[in-house]
């Protein structure tokens, strides 16, 4: 069991909690119970070498700190910040006093506030795998097979909560406004028990004997999330989120960033006597599905203030639809879409797999670059 435990506080602010509902001064206390089982059954009989093995439980892991460490210095109480967009008309002048700072500086969003659910809980999940494991009688080579799955019991999810719909866009989409506007973003930490994961994998190796090793795998898995959670800071991790045709603090499960797709690899090497030494050739392939992405307007459609986080609308034909698009909306559909006669479309310049018309890009990912490979070979001495 994991039991961490938060000495301090942070500062309270009792304007937040009027406004929002949520206190600043909260530290999480989360537990973590990792009860886990697993088993092995020894099928063997005669020169026949096999088992099936397998296991299921429960598996967590601490939040990084600094996800918490937000809340300590984003009350709202230990400083202020000011965010002033340039332009001629709007210049802050620069004053080398520290004390003698500029305090109006016109309509200018000022503090972002973090918080904490006090209920918030470390990551968690439950996880099983089986698998299948037979010796083949030639050569000494082994078979594998094994599926392994994944079921988000507790992972992080952020909010925005001075963010409230003014309205909506021609294609269905959500816009916003600043709920308060003293304050930028308040984003709120929480869970969420949505997202899994499922691998299938199948190898054949020849470990290590005579002289040589000889080794292929393949492996495909597939992997949804709500909020990868890829930045230090709670505001990049909720604003790097893609929108769609969805509330924004509600967002649906989507394919994750890291989902592995297909994987291919290969692996060999051949012990050589040369004179007193022993030289190895290796040789290694590796063959996967690229990353995985969407296509997303370069404009804050759903007034966020999130300028690449918009999932693209695909209209149902190359005519635009009658809306108003704005001009860089506009040039996406007209340079980036290639309808067929199927009535989808493929985004042209890249390897993916085509989307039906009048819809969203998927929340995780609508396309994936071109695979990529990697080969590699060695010579050593021992």
């Amino acid at each position: 069991m994991d039991f961490p435990i938060f000495p301090d506080k942070p500062t309270e602010n009792p304007v937040v909690q009027q406004l929002y509902g949520q206190k600043t001064n909260v530290a999480p206390s989360p537990q973590t119970w990792s009860p886990r089982a697993g088993f092995n059954w020894d099928l063997s009989s005669g020169q026949t070498r096999q088992q099936v093995r397998g296991g299921i439980g429960m598996f967590g892991g601490r939040t990084p700190y600094v996800w918490l460490s937000n809340q300590y210095t984003n009350t709202g109480i230990e400083f202020t910040r000011v965010n002033r967009a340039y332009n001629v008309a709007n210049q802050i002048a620069f004053v080398a006093n520290p004390d003698a700072q500029p305090t109006n500086v016109g309509a200018a969003a000022t503090n972002e506030i973090n918080i904490v659910d006090p209920d918030y809980s470390y990551p968690q999940l439950i996880r099983g795998n089986v698998g299948y494991d037979r010796s083949l009688g030639f050569l000494g080579f082994v078979g594998s097979v094994e599926f392994l799955f994944s079921k988000v019991m507790k992972d992080i999810d952020y909010q925005n909560l001075n963010l409230v719909q003014a309205g909506t866009r021609p294609d269905g989409r959500p816009y916003y406004a600043r709920a308060n506007s003293a304050y930028s973003d308040v984003v709120f930490l929480t869970n969420t028990d949505e997202g899994s994961s499922m691998n299938v994998a199948f190898k054949l190796e020849r470990p290590f004997r005579n002289r040589w090793f000889a080794s292929g795998s393949y492996m495909y898995g597939r992997s949804k999330t709500v909020n990868d959670g890829g930045s230090s800071q709670a505001r990049s991790n909720w604003i790097n989120n893609w929108f769609g045709n969805f509330d924004i603090n509600n967002p649906p499960v989507g394919i994750s960033n890291f989902d592995p797709g297909h994987r291919v690899n290969l692996a060999a090497s051949y012990q050589i006597p040369v004179w007193k030494t022993n030289a190895t050739l290796s040789l290694y392939y590796n063959g996967q599905t690229g990353r995985p992405y969407a296509y997303r307007y370069f404009n804050d459609v759903n007034l966020d203030a999130g300028s690449t986080n918009d999932l693209a609308f695909i209209p149902a034909s190359a005519s635009l639809p009658n809306a108003d698009w704005s001009s860089a909306i506009r040039w996406f559909i007209v340079r980036n879409l290639a309808w067929s006669s199927s009535g989808r479309f493929t985004p042209e310049r890249s390897k993916s797999s085509s989307l039906r018309s009048s819809q969203y890009a998927d929340a995780g990912s609508s396309c994936t670059s071109p695979a990529s490979t990697r080969t590699a070979s060695a010579a050593s001495r021992s």
